[in-house]
């Protein structure tokens, strides 16, 4: 099968960038819509091969992968990921789910092993934390790293201070507070960062219950309609049209439909 490679811009900034590997053109690129449509970037790749290409070319957040794929039938991506891209969550996605994947996976660490279809809700909810993780991850991997550069320029700034004569050590005093202030705002810059990645994460954790709770009321709404012979409650049928409202399919009753004594008023 030819290699499938498309990007769209993302939806809603921020969100997060996704690599998509699956030789099911259906199923990726209906995948990859459902996720555009909740705000996520996503690139679209065929094959292990193509995959490997797009990570060494290209930065990313999360991996969703097939499994049985041109190139990924001894899980070789899932070898071959994580030496390029140090800490990258990986879904897996599989509709020949098996002993020895799943124990491979457990072994490479995934951060999901689901299976097709997998449920939406619980899909986007995964997708969302192994974004919110991996940013994490890559905020306190900069942050070490930056601490190890300001170890070293203290040092630097230390020694010039102690070698210096006595007449001549303004200038390294001075280089030492421009470094601390230069140190200083890039670690303001990543608590921000870090507040703005936990604010999304609730706001998607929120999102989800909403989603959650309006497909109960949907579903109790479509009860009351089932069971509306069975049960002939004038409460029951003003709760129907409160719960209808709510979900902002609530039409005004004709004046003959009054509910009176004896009536179904489902």
């Amino acid at each position: 099968m030819t290699t499938a490679h498309s990007l769209d811009t993302v939806t809603t900034p921020g969100a997060g960038r996704l690599l998509l590997a699956d030789d099911d053109h259906f199923f990726r690129e209906g995948l990859a819509t459902r996720l555009r449509r909740e705000g996520f970037e996503c690139v679209c790749v065929a094959s292990a091969e193509a995959a490997v290409a797009a990570l060494r070319s290209s930065e990313f957040e999360t991996l969703l992968s097939d499994i049985y794929m041109p190139g990924n039938t001894r899980l070789e991506l899932l070898q071959d990921a994580p030496q390029i891209a140090t800490g990258l969550p990986i879904i897996l996605l599989t509709g020949q789910p098996s002993v020895e994947t799943a124990v491979k996976s457990v072994k490479l660490s995934v951060a999901g092993y689901l299976l097709k279809p997998p449920e939406w809700p619980e899909l986007l909810a995964l997708v969302h934390e192994s974004v919110g993780r991996y940013r994490s991850y890559r905020n306190i991997a900069g942050s070490r790293q930056r601490l190890q550069q300001w170890v070293h320029d203290l040092q630097a700034v230390e020694h010039s201070l102690r070698d210096t004569p006595a007449t001549h050590r303004a200038t390294p005093a001075a280089q030492y507070l421009q470094m601390m202030t230069v140190n200083l705002l890039a670690v303001l810059g990543e608590m921000e960062a870090t507040l703005r990645q936990l604010q999304q994460a609730e706001k998607a954790q929120t999102g989800g219950r909403e989603q959650e709770l309006l497909a109960a009321l949907e579903e109790t709404v479509a009860v009351l309609l089932q069971t509306r012979q069975n049960f002939k409650s004038k409460r029951l049928g003003h709760l129907r049209q409160t719960l209808e409202g709510l979900l902002g399919n609530a039409t005004p009753a004709p004046a003959a439909e009054v509910p009176v004594a004896g009536k179904d008023f489902s």
